[in-house]
């Protein structure tokens, strides 16, 4: 990287966290309170992930997020759907000077650091867009080091076909893509036993907030 450039941006997208807003497809497990608990403890260990995987690319970590932010002059998503919101944080970043933008959700604690480091290097390497295709169908990562906003409009959002639909039109637009492992999120009840399993014993230590959270539940404790 030049003297004076900026480093690509590793950005995690968070929701503010508010009862009855957040994780709400675990509230029939979790209950309301839980899976409030539940979506702090995510973000807070997705932000420890993303730290490391910047510190090994020499990326700056960010966090972007819906609603109020913890504090003032914080990075916020703004209005609008998640393609509208995706859009805006990587058309803001890319404007300031970052040479390259990568994006995380808060739903993936286990994903290894290495993974998000090893998009930001394919991006430098002269990749277009990276993505990172979820077991849902959707995309657990995604990165670009142009802006490409139709990538972001009239998506099925939240659909099983948002990853492949996001390939085909990238394909459309000519833009050379690389495409990461597969990997899981924690979206609905289902997922909460494959979370326990990817976070026993020594495996605590990738999610400790999470993993700290789910030993309590189970146990009947807050």
């Amino acid at each position: 990287m030049r003297r004076g450039a900026r480093p690509p941006a590793v950005v995690l997208f968070a929701r503010a966290a508010r009862p009855g807003r957040v994780k709400t497809r675990l509230e029939p497990a979790l209950g309301r309170a839980g899976a409030l608990r539940l979506h702090r403890a995510l973000v807070a260990d997705s932000r420890d992930l993303l730290r490391t995987a910047a510190r090994r690319c020499g990326a700056r970590a960010l966090v972007a997020w819906t609603g109020r932010p913890p504090r003032a002059g914080a990075l916020t998503q703004g209005q609008g759907d998640l393609g509208a919101r995706l859009r805006r944080v990587v058309h803001r970043l890319l404007r300031a000077g970052h040479p390259a933008v990568v994006v995380i959700g808060s739903d993936s604690p286990t994903l290894p650091p290495a993974t998000i480091a090893r998009a930001v290097r394919r991006l430098a390497r002269g990749a277009d867009l990276v993505l990172g295709p979820a077991t849902d169908g959707g995309y657990y990562l995604i990165g670009l080091r142009s802006d490409q906003p139709a990538l972001f409009s009239g998506m099925p959002w939240g659909g099983a076909r948002l990853c492949a639909r996001t390939l085909r039109r990238a394909a459309r637009l000519g833009l050379v893509t690389e495409r990461l492992p597969l990997f899981w999120d924690v979206d609905r009840p289902a997922d909460l036993a494959r979370l326990r399993r990817a976070l026993r014993g020594r495996k605590a230590r990738r999610a400790p907030r999470t993993a700290a959270l789910l030993r309590a539940a189970r146990r009947g404790g807050p």
